[in-house]
């Protein structure tokens, strides 16, 4: 949000807020009243009157897929249930394991994220998807991944549909594309990483949903960090 890129206004229930919620099975009102007030200002419309949010988890280290997300919280009660529920989901079996597996220590804990919702199956102008700002399998450079027309994230993350390549929003949508790819662009710049970015385009206007650095193989890795030198953006240090 602070490089002045299309991110849906939102608030953050921080890590801090997780462990004392884990002691107390408590959510600080204050804060939360103060996150509303913020996203209702933002927004230009209230939760239940126009605005709906959803609540992700954002931890330390990205662990996609392994926590739980909630989508179209419509009221304040229906809110407050769903961040206690990305905060619990930390201890599923999934995210656990994936812990155990990565080797992530588990006292980290999450922060979660509620943010105003933007809905990809608005109408034909519409759609979802998840792109690389690099190719993860070969380090080339452009964008690499997946568009939904006319649905919502979870359906393309979840499996349940079938998604087209990317290229398919350069043929619908070019300018759509281009802007995406802009965006990538300079979020690859500003973290000097490969990225992988959720959006969603609402009747014809991009929004930036999530951005984390990207898994890649070991050949793309290493294309990514000797180009990433080349082009002055990060050291041989950093590339190393």
């Amino acid at each position: 949000a602070r490089l002045v890129l299309p991110v849906p206004p939102g608030f953050v229930m921080s890590i801090a807020v997780y462990k004392e919620y884990r002691k107390t099975r408590s959510l600080p009102d204050a804060e939360i009243k103060r996150g509303l007030a913020y996203l209702a200002q933002k927004a230009g419309k209230s939760l239940g009157k126009g605005l709906q949010v959803s609540v992700r988890s954002s931890a330390p280290v990205s662990m996609p897929g392994m926590m739980d997300t909630v989508l179209n919280v419509r009221d304040e009660a229906m809110m407050r249930s769903a961040i206690a529920r990305v905060f619990d989901s930390w201890d599923n079996m999934r995210a656990v394991e994936y812990r155990r597996l990565n080797r992530i220590p588990s006292d980290l804990g999450t922060a979660v994220v509620v943010q105003a919702m933007v809905f990809g199956n608005a109408d034909e102008r519409s759609g979802t998807g998840v792109v690389f700002s690099r190719d993860p399998n070969t380090g080339a450079k452009g964008l690499f991944g997946e568009y939904l027309p006319q649905a919502q994230g979870e359906q393309v993350v979840s499996g349940a549909t079938t998604p087209l390549p990317i290229d398919e929003l350069k043929k619908r949508m070019p300018a759509l594309y281009e802007e995406l790819a802009n965006t990538a662009a300079k979020l690859e710049a500003h973290f000097k990483e490969m990225q992988d970015i959720e959006f969603t385009i609402e009747s014809g206007k991009l929004h930036i949903l999530q951005t984390r650095s990207g898994k890649r193989t070991a050949h793309a890795a290493i294309k990514i960090a000797v180009d990433m030198v080349s082009d002055g953006f990060i050291s041989t240090t950093e590339a190393l």
